[in-house]
């Protein structure tokens, strides 16, 4: 999965594509009541400068993609702690600070073959360690580091999986044999197109002795027909005999490339439009993005944004960040607003509705407020250095003196 996710542009496309629009815009940590309005907590202000010095919301949005490829990815910050001696296999209790945060996908810190057995413990039926070795990958062996065993508490797993356990379900394992059929039509049609546009010819005998010339003079025929295709100025000698170039019609493979497409599409609830870009229509691309819009949603609010509180909640755990006064909440950005273009558009339709009920001497459905509002701006019009209660009284016509008689 991992080497067709770095050489297939679909199997790429299908796993980057529900992270990368979910973090288009980073959200926002609030530690207060109020989902909407940032506090100024100590771990607010704590998080904002660990974000800052970590990248953090790149790191999340890059280890999403690493537990969407496999059954769970995981994030091994590395500590310093307080006891000087303490061992990355022991358990990890509290931590001095944060040296470096680190994702890695599932072959590279694996969970080991050990669970948890006892059964009223938060971890049961999980691994009791994992083994971290970034050289295991294929093709990302740039590195010599030995193997190292992490305790459990000292790994954080990113996972779909619910339960007892880690080992959630790749993206592209319901997807894999549908774009797997797509890389093979594409793959075939390239080659047929190949060989099409490769002239292949057929010398044919007009009469009996050019037949008898042929066969005995084969290799040489051979050679004038290789030079003549691969020269420029060179000119074949046909002697009682003609030559054609044989071509095939080839077969459209669109139909098959789409349905092969959708199924791959259907396996994750993406139009296929959203993830490769085409447009079969205005109002068909409005309504799946609208649906996209909604599964985006779900994803920040029933998988991300839980994930990114339970993270932020373990580094308090151990320390690292202050306690928050209240419960920890995620503000995601609106993913389905409109554009400036498209709240200008929203405007203009409910002006021109306006203009419609005063043609037929019927009250306007909507107020000055509330079409500036859909069109992005403030309720209120803003207060303008031309704006006179009374501009003809003001009015002069120069600086002479208002008594002069003219």
């Amino acid at each position: 999965m991992y080497n067709a996710y770095k050489r297939g542009g679909f199997f790429n496309a299908l796993v980057d594509i529900i992270p990368e629009r979910c973090f288009s815009e980073v959200p926002t940590v609030i530690d207060g009541e109020d989902e909407d309005t940032e506090q100024d907590t100590e771990f607010e202000a704590e998080f904002k400068k660990f974000a800052k010095r970590f990248d953090f919301w790149r790191l999340m949005r890059e280890s999403f993609k690493q537990s969407r490829l496999g059954s769970y990815s995981t994030i091994v910050p590395v500590f310093t702690e307080r006891d000087s001696g303490a061992k990355l296999s022991s358990p990890l209790f509290r931590a001095a600070s944060v040296v470096a945060i680190n994702p890695f996908y599932q072959v590279e810190c694996s969970g080991s073959y050990d669970y948890v057995s006892d059964y009223f413990d938060k971890d049961w039926n999980k691994p009791e360690s994992y083994k971290l070795s970034p050289s295991q990958l294929a093709g990302r062996a740039t590195t010599n580091a030995s193997e190292i065993d992490l305790h459990r508490s000292r790994v954080f797993v990113v996972t779909n999986a619910v339960g007892a356990q880690i080992e959630g379900t790749p993206v592209l394992e319901a997807a894999f044999n549908a774009l797997f059929d797509c890389n093979k039509i594409r793959g075939s049609s390239a080659e047929g197109y190949r060989k099409n546009a490769k002239q292949r010819t057929v010398m044919s005998a007009d009469n009996a002795e050019a037949a008898r010339a042929m066969a005995a003079k084969k290799a040489d025929i051979d050679q004038a027909i290789d030079d003549f295709e691969n020269g420029i100025n060179n000119y074949l000698k046909l002697a009682g005999s003609s030559v054609s170039t044989l071509q095939s019609n080839l077969a459209d493979p669109s139909g098959a490339f789409t349905i092969a497409m959708q199924e791959a599409c259907a396996s994750q609830r993406i139009p296929v439009t959203e993830l490769i870009g085409f447009m079969t229509g205005e109002r068909s691309s409005i309504e799946n993005s609208s649906a996209f819009s909604k599964r985006l949603r779900s994803e920040q609010n029933n998988e991300y944004g839980p994930t990114i509180v339970k993270f932020l909640e373990w580094l308090v755990g151990v320390g690292i960040l202050p306690a928050p006064k209240n419960e920890i909440k995620i503000k995601w950005p609106d993913i389905s607003e409109p554009s400036k273009s498209e709240k200008l558009a929203n405007a203009k339709i409910m002006i021109d509705a306006n203009k419609a009920a005063y043609d037929a001497r019927d009250e306007s459905p909507f107020t000055v407020e509330e079409i500036r509002e859909v069109a992005g701006c403030n309720k209120e019009k803003p207060s303008s250095d031309y704006d006179a209660p009374n501009p003809k009284n003001d009015l002069k016509l120069d600086n002479r003196d208002e008594d002069t008689q003219y």
